[in-house]
């Protein structure tokens, strides 16, 4: 069974040079049944080392966005941004012993946040309109119960949305949310 997850490391410089968009469904970047017990031992070191390769295509140029595989993965968008920063199981996973899996694959930070918003935008040609906090764009946007970038990243799965606007607009929470 070949994984859809692996790629030949001779062409991770071809999704910069393509202009290729690496979907990526983050919530695979962890230690898990479906990982570690399923994959990791029939790959061996050298291709296991390039599962989830989310790191290398960053760094290689191109563009990563934040995939999904609902129904299999959970619409959890703060889980999968802490496993792809963190590249571990949440804490209490019989799977979290094992600690961070190719952590050379790890995204920083805002490079997995980009992935969630202004790269998905641009996947969708609709970087002229969204994505992002800009003049003339549709002002969709989110309040947080925290600031992610400063946060243990472990917590970054903790993370609430207070309040959802959309074209401007409160569509879910409100102002009172706020205090």
């Amino acid at each position: 069974m070949r994984s859809p997850r692996l790629v030949n490391p001779a062409d991770i410089p071809r999704f910069a040079r393509l202009g290729v968009i690496a979907a990526m469904g983050f919530h695979w970047a962890k230690p898990g049944p479906d990982s570690v017990d399923a994959v990791e031992p029939y790959l061996g070191q050298e291709r296991w080392q390039n599962y989830e390769p989310e790191g290398a295509i960053f760094r290689s140029g191109g563009i990563i966005s934040l995939g999904s595989d609902w129904p299999v993965d959970p619409l959890d968008e703060w889980d999968a941004l802490r496993t792809v920063i963190t590249r571990t199981a949440l804490r209490g996973s019989p799977y979290a012993a094992y600690g961070p899996m190719t952590p050379h694959q790890a995204l920083q930070r805002r490079t997995a946040i980009r992935a969630a918003t202004r790269n998905g935008a641009y996947q969708l040609h609709q970087e002229n309109d969204t994505g992002s906090i800009e003049a003339g764009k549709l002002a969709d946007l989110i309040v947080l119960d925290r600031n992610i970038l400063k946060i243990p990243a472990e917590d970054i799965a903790d993370t609430k949305v207070l309040i959802t606007m959309v074209g401007g607009r409160i569509v879910h929470g409100s102002v009172a949310d706020l205090r």
